[in-house]
């Protein structure tokens, strides 16, 4: 399976190509937004995510069904990023009785985010354990985990 970066530059590719073989200038300016479109994805490509992610339950120990407030606050501490989802995986067993467990975000470079939302669940226990966050650039070109 091809990624879409390498697609779109091989396409571009192709079109200057034949555009230069032929000698016809609208195949070459065909070419054109889709280099564009590249550079752009190419220069605000998320780099190495560095965040600080933390997680607060407003209770350790409730009753069966009760509810519980989760805090999420993430914050940046590399570069800007365009789009970032961040979502907190919830345990099976629990489901969001109030707000979201995910939000796509923009951050700047030592910007901090916080969200709450409200989960309930039958007895048992629980453990929170994975926080998933995929960043991209402003066009989903490129992507990072």
């Amino acid at each position: 399976m091809f990624s879409r970066p390498l697609l779109l530059g091989l396409l571009a590719y192709a079109l200057i190509l034949v555009g230069l073989a032929t000698l016809r200038g609208d195949l070459i300016a065909l070419a054109v937004p889709l280099v564009l479109y590249l550079l752009f994805g190419l220069l605000r490509a998320p780099q190495k995510l560095n965040l600080d992610v933390r997680r607060h339950l407003s209770a350790e120990r409730i009753a069966p069904h009760q509810t519980v407030t989760v805090t999420l606050s993430i914050t940046n501490r590399g570069d800007a990023i365009d789009e970032i989802l961040v979502e907190d995986v919830l345990p099976e067993g629990l489901r969001v009785t109030d707000g979201a467990s995910h939000h796509l975000i923009h951050l700047s470079r030592g910007e901090t985010r916080a969200w709450t939302y409200t989960v309930s669940g039958a007895r048992g226990a629980y453990g929170f354990e994975t926080i998933r966050a995929d960043a991209s650039d402003g066009l989903g070109l490129i992507k990072r985990t």
